[in-house]
């Protein structure tokens, strides 16, 4: 099975990204053809315990993601998109769009790279992890008709966030 796990960035290294590397060394140590998605340049322990791991493939999304245009139409695509969604899908009061428009002018997420890797890499599913990647993720899965499955999480420890 191939399987794709999308995390923005390991250079912090915190508790997502740790634990995304673990379940992709696990998962292709079981066989499974496991690539690693990333916004950023391939450096850091994670990616070097990931490339000693000789399983998983490191696929670095910001590198020659196609033309600026096409990326930016790619994102108003998805916004747009977004404004048809089922009504019980979003919120009712339309604050999500003035931070949707935020994330896309501020972030500049990579929609258009992951919908091209969606479509022509093929995994059988993608694995997000953290609000950002999450959304990501979503936004390019509205430009998606195959047959892959999307898991998108987002974990938190307990004893740390009541504090």
């Amino acid at each position: 099975m191939k399987i794709a796990i999308y995390i923005r960035s390991v250079t912090t290294a915190r508790g997502a990204e740790q634990v995304s590397a673990n379940i992709a060394i696990g998962l292709a140590a079981r066989g499974h053809e496991v690539d690693f998605l990333v916004e950023e340049n391939k450096q850091g322990w994670i990616i070097d315990k990931l490339t000693a791991s000789g399983n998983v493939s490191i696929v670095n999304l910001r590198a020659g993601s196609g033309g600026r245009l096409v990326h930016r139409l790619f994102q108003l695509a998805a916004i747009g998109r977004s404004l048809f969604l089922p009504a019980g899908a979003i919120r009712p009061d339309r604050r999500w769009l003035r931070q949707l428009l935020r994330l896309v002018y501020k972030d500049d997420p990579p929609i258009y790279a992951l919908h091209r890797y969606i479509k022509t890499h093929r995994p059988e599913a993608v694995l997000s992890y953290l609000s950002y990647p999450n959304l990501v993720l979503l936004m390019a899965s509205m430009f998606d008709r195959s047959a892959t499955r999307y898991l998108v999480s987002v974990r938190n420890h307990i004893s740390t966030s009541a504090e």
